[in-house]
This record gives C-alpha cells, structure tokens and sequence, in this order.
C-alpha cells in the first residue's frame, strides 16, 4: 500500500511539471554591461559582460544577441575587418564570424594568454591586445598569432590599441603609449609628457592624438606622440576610458561620471549627462552622425546633437542578472547585477526602471515595508525610497561596509547584512532604529562574519553567512550559532514553523523544527544541490538552483520534484510570489513566471485551510469597506491599501486575539479617488491581497 501512495505521489507530480509552463516576462527589463562597440555601414555589434555578442542592423532601435559558437559570452573587444567580424573574450581568446555573428568559430592559435583586451587591424595585419603578455600579430586571417613584444616594457597589459596610416599605438596598463611603426616588430616609448601611464583609450583627430588615461585624465600630441600635453581644463573626474570624435567634437566616457564634451581640441571640456542614468562609461563609438555610449549596466545611449540629451538604445538587451526579487502588494521589485532596480505593477508583464538617484547598480537585496523601500548595493551601501522607488537617497551614515547583501524588517527596526571584503573594515551585522537614518553595528560574536540571509520568526531573527546560521532573541545584541557548514546560507525561509535553510554546496536544503536546535538534511530529488534561491507558501518550498533550474516540494522538504519546462535558463538567483504567480530570476536578464494552480497550489484555498481568510465587502464601494479577517497566528498585524500605482493610501496595525474568531475593521475610504484598490493583510507569517473597486 506504502508503495502504491509513494507512486501515486510521484505521478502527481510528474502531470504537474507537464501541465505546469514557465513563462518569460521581461519586456522593459532591457540593459547590460557595454565592454566594446563596432561597426560597418548597416550593422552594429556590442560586446558585454556575460551577456555575448548583440547586433543590431537598424541603427540602435533593437538587438539581438548573436552567441552561437562563442564560449565565453564575456566579449572585451570587437573588430570588423570586411566580412571578418573577430571577437576578444575575457578567458577564451579569439572568435571569427563570417556570417555577421550567426556563427562563431575559434582562432587561438599561437595565442598564450586568452584575455583579450584590444582588436585592431592594418593592412593585412590583425593586432590582438592581452591581459599580461602583451602584442599578437596575425598575417592570415587569425589561423595563427605570433607575440610582438620587441621593445615594450614596464607592462604587458595592451588596453588599447589605435592605427593611423603606418603608425600604430598601443596604451598599457602602467607602461604608457608605445608606437610601431614596421607593423609591430619593434616598439618605441612614447611617453615623454605622460605623467599617467594606465592608458585606456587612444583617438585621432587629423594630426592631433588624444590618449585617456585612469587618474591622469586627457593628454594630447600633436608630433606623433613624442611630447605629451595635459588638457584637463573642466574634465573633474579624470578616470577616463573611453574617448571619441565627431568633427571637432572630442568625447571622454569617464568612470562613475559620465561623459565630457570638448570642442576645442581638449583645451576646455564640459559635461554632458543629460538623458544617461549610468555614469560609467566604457566604450564610445560614432557611427554615421550619432555618438553611441556603452555603459557599465544600463546598455546602450545615442546621441544626435553632441550630446545635448542621451536617449537609450536598449530594446533586446535582456542579460541582466536578476539579484533579487520582492513583493510588495501588486508591486514586484528586481534588483539586477550593473542596471538597477525594476518596477512591475501588473504580475510581470511589463517592467519600468526605478532607481533615480542610486549610483551604484548592483542591487543585491531589496526590502519593502508599505512605503518604506530599502535596497542593499555592492559597494554602494543602502539607499532608501518611500515613493515606490521614483526618487531614492544615500542612507549610509554609520555604515562601515558598504557591500550590502541582505535586508530585513525586524519589529521596528530595518536590519542589513555586509560581507567581508577587508581585515580592517568589519562586515556583519548593522541594526537602525531610525528608518535608515542612523546604522550601530550589532556583531557580537558576528564580527568579520559575511552575511547572506536572514530570517524573522517571532521575536527570534536567525541569520545565514558564510558557513554558519546564528539566531538572535534580543534584537542582535547577542548571537548563538545554531549550524555550521562550509558554504554559504544563500537563503533563509519560514514553512509553518519550520526553518528552511538553502546551501549552496552539497548539504543543499536543511529544515529544523525545532528553532534552530537540530537540523535534516531534506534532498530526495533535490538532483542540483547548489541552492541559491527559496521561496515557500504554505507547505509549498519553490528552490532555485545554479544550473538545476527550479525544484518543489509540497510536503515541507520531503521530497523534491524539478519543474522546469519552459524555463530556459536554469541559473536561478532570485525568486517571490506574487498573486497567482511564482517568478524566477535568472542569469542572463530572464524573469519567468509560472502559475501556482498549475503546481496544484490553490491560494484561496489554502488561506482557508490554514486559517487565513481576508474578506471586503461591499465590492464595489463608495464611502467605506469593512475587512474582515482570520489569521493562523495572534498578534499584530498590518492593514495596507495600496493604489493601482503602487503608492500607499492607508495603513494601521491590528490585533489577532483567537485564531477560531474572524475579526473585523471598517475603514472610511470616502476620500479615495475613483479607481482600483489592493488590501493587504499583512503579518510575519502570512500576506493577503485582495482587490477592492473605489466608485462614487
């Protein structure tokens, strides 16, 4: 008989992931990190950071990603040589595409270093930049490479390279300019002047050259590079790693402050960031009359009067990492590794950007409290929202560390999570009981710990780091360790009152029932063990794996079913629960979503089951609403009513006195504007929304 329900189970589950479809919702979630620009008449390819090769051939207006045969999707550098389209990846050397990037076929050989920073061509010369060994030529097309290093020194780190007639420049990393002038057999120093020698881009004007440097700004030559002249005049941020030219307008992409604007020939600059929203500037290109701009996690930005207004060029860049996502009501918030924080108000069909005024961009946590919106950044500390992320401001004051990965409301107080990065700045645990205002440390015994995760049951807060889970009954003035792993707790989740800990590493999933004291490994199923991602309803444990995809357990950890189908990326990172929906984050820029009925998951009824109900009647209404309620647990609780944007109307505690009484609360919404309201029942345990028509 044993058997029989033990089958009878696993084919439940089997119709399930069959029935059940995942589904990509990512439109408006467009950006990435922009390493290089190139370009023919008709087409322009971009290479970036984990994301591959992108081309567009309308002028900007969308992309797509041309990946097929290229190993490494980590593209520094690109040259377009006729129909010889050569890609420079960040460990896997050289790629060649004759098809316009339709396929990619390697060409490494004689190659000894596989970081490549910098493609250029002459004549019949091909020129390829490396990390750490310097200058390779190649006579045939990239079928072989020979290393050109004769009369380089101090560095062998070529970060760009520049051909002008005969002359060819390269810029080091720490070495300054060299020039060849016989097609690389030997190199000349040409630094005299150069009071900055980490070169990251070098640019031709007629006979003027002009090399950006990393500290030293703009220096310019106008005999060929022997003498060398500074020209900052107005350029403030002189960390410069992209330039170039349209006519007599000379452009400096900067890194973290934007671009600047000469049209003098470097002998004054001003800036011109009206229109970006990312600061760090990578590659610049003039194609045609437009100036693109690359940027460090927010794509692409054109130009068509100098620079005047940036417009995004970004339709089809979907690669962005998703770090996390959180509910809110109806809102869904993503943050995403180089392009900020995300906005859905409507279940993951489209997606508006919302991080006015935050610098950094790697958004690892996001917490939200009704109005009250904390983000966690890496080495961007905390910035704070209380209008659903239209406006955001720095709130660091007291924060040490400013590597961010986790946050949490506790009581009144907003708890945030650093990790270790230096012997002399302490990581851990940070406490405000001031909305963000003011940051104490609260490490005892969590001193130097890297915080991942953490989790709020009752009075008790439990945190994951890097190898260890800890609990706090006192609002973190003091710390017990509770478990002890070689790997990190990337999650942490309540299931009933069962704590379920995601590792990422062989333990994978781990559950006590007991606060903490003891703790069972639960990985029947469970094939991809490196579990970075967790989110639960009811008995219900949705776990996100790196390369596993999603798995599920409807019986609280006791065995685990993958349910993959549609899911095309199965590097999960992120996941939340929104109305009928579980979504996924991944690498690569995808959310998915997939309906909870089709997992068998029936939110109404399992509210009542439990014991939760929300009820509000009338429905529609004009003056008032009454709320009536059941919650599985005493205490306090939140009533929340949000409008249609997402911005709160309404909010006041409640009291839950017996779980088996429904309790009641009129709320007077005669002020309300016409439209459509969310109710939120909100406690440590449990959420509820429910629609609610305002009509007078």
């Amino acid at each position: 008989m044993k058997n029989i329900l033990i089958f009878l189970c696993l084919l439940i589950l089997i119709q399930l992931n069959l029935l059940s479809q995942w589904e990509q919702c990512n439109t408006g979630l467009y950006g990435g990190n922009i390493r290089t620009i190139a370009n023919d008449v008709d087409n322009i390819f971009i290479g970036t950071k984990e994301g591959g090769v992108f081309l567009s051939t309308n002028r900007g207006n969308n992309w797509k990603a041309k990946n097929n045969g290229l190993t490494k999707l980590y593209v520094q550098s690109l040259l377009i040589n006729g129909n010889n389209i050569f890609a420079g990846t960040w460990g896997d050397g050289i790629f060649l595409s004759t098809d316009k990037g339709d396929n990619w076929t390697v060409k490494n050989n004689g190659l000894t270093n596989l970081y490549i920073q910098s493609l250029a061509v002459s004549g019949n010369f091909l020129f390829a930049g490396t990390l750490a060994v310097g200058i390779f030529i190649s006579s045939d097309n990239g079928n072989n490479w020979i290393q050109k290093n004769n009369g380089i020194t101090n560095s062998l780190s070529i970060q760009t390279i520049t051909v002008n007639g005969n002359n060819i420049f390269i810029g080091t990393m720490g070495g300054g300019i060299f020039l060849s002038t016989n097609n690389g057999d030997s190199w000349s120093e040409k630094n005299e002047g150069l009071t900055n020698p980490d070169v990251r881009a070098i640019s031709m004007n007629d006979s003027l050259l002009i090399a950006g440097t990393m500290g030293g700004g703009i220096f310019v030559s106008s005999d060929n590079g022997n003498n060398w002249i500074e020209k900052n005049n107005g350029l403030t941020y002189p960390d410069v790693q992209a330039i170039t030219i349209n006519d007599n307008y000379i452009f400096a992409g900067t890194l973290d402050h934007g671009i600047f604007l000469s049209s003098d020939n470097g002998n004054s600059w001003e800036r011109k960031n009206n229109g970006l929203i990312n600061w760090t500037i990578n590659a610049l290109s003039l194609i045609g009359d437009d100036v693109f701009a690359g940027t460090n996690g927010n794509g692409i930005f054109t130009t068509s009067d100098n620079g005047n207004y940036w417009y995004p060029s970004v339709s089809g860049l979907t690669y962005l990492d998703i770090l996390t996502l959180t509910t809110n009501g109806n809102n869904i918030f993503a943050g995403t590794k180089g392009g900020g924080i995300y906005l859905s108000t409507d279940y993951g069909e489209t997606w508006i950007e919302r991080d006015s005024g935050v610098t950094k961009l790697n958004v690892n946590t996001i917490a939200v409290n009704g109005n009250d919106i904390f983000a966690g950044l890496e080495w961007g500390g905390i910035y704070y929202s209380s209008d659903y992320g239209i406006n955001w401001s720095e709130r660091n004051s007291g924060l040490k560390n400013l590597v961010v990965r986790s946050l949490v409301f506790y009581d009144t107080n907003i708890i945030a999570g650093t990790v270790k990065y230096d012997t002399y700045i302490p990581s851990g645990i940070y406490i405000s009981t001031d909305n963000g205002n003011i940051w104490l440390e609260k490490n005892n015994e969590l001193k130097h710990e890297s915080v991942l995760s953490f989790l709020v049951k009752g009075d008790s807060l439990f945190v994951g780091t890097l190898g260890r889970i800890f609990l706090s009954t006192d609002k973190g003035d003091n710390w017990v360790e509770k478990y002890e792993t070689n790997f990190g707790i990337r999650s942490l989740k309540l299931c009933g009152n069962n704590i379920v800990a995601a590792i990422e590493a062989k333990e994978g999933i781990v559950i006590s029932s007991d606060n903490g004291e003891t703790w069972t490994e639960k990985n029947s199923g469970l094939t991809k063990r490196l579990v970075y991602a967790l989110t639960v309803i009811d008995n219900n444990i949705f776990a996100g794996t790196m390369g596993g995809g999603i798995f599920l357990s409807t019986n609280i950890g006791e065995s685990w079913t993958v349910i993959n189908s549609g899911l095309t990326n199965k590097i999960v990172m992120s996941l939340t629960i929104n109305g009928d929906y579980v979504f996924a984050g991944t690498e690569e820029g995808k959310i998915f979503r997939a309906k909870l009925s089709d997992f068998g998951i029936n939110i109404a009824n399992d509210d009542m089951h439990l014991g939760n109900n929300l009820k509000i009647s009338p429905n529609p209404a004009s003056s008032s609403i009454n709320v009536a309620y059941n919650l599985q647990s005493t205490g306090t609780a939140q009533l929340i009513i949000t409008n249609s944007y997402g911005q709160q109307v309404y909010k006041t505690n409640v009291i839950n006195i017996n779980l088996d009484l429904e309790q009641k609360h009129s709320i007077d919404i005669s002020t309300f504007p016409n439209g459509l309201y969310f109710v939120t029942l909100r406690s440590p345990s449990v959420a509820l929304t429910k629609g609610v028509v305002v009509l007078k």
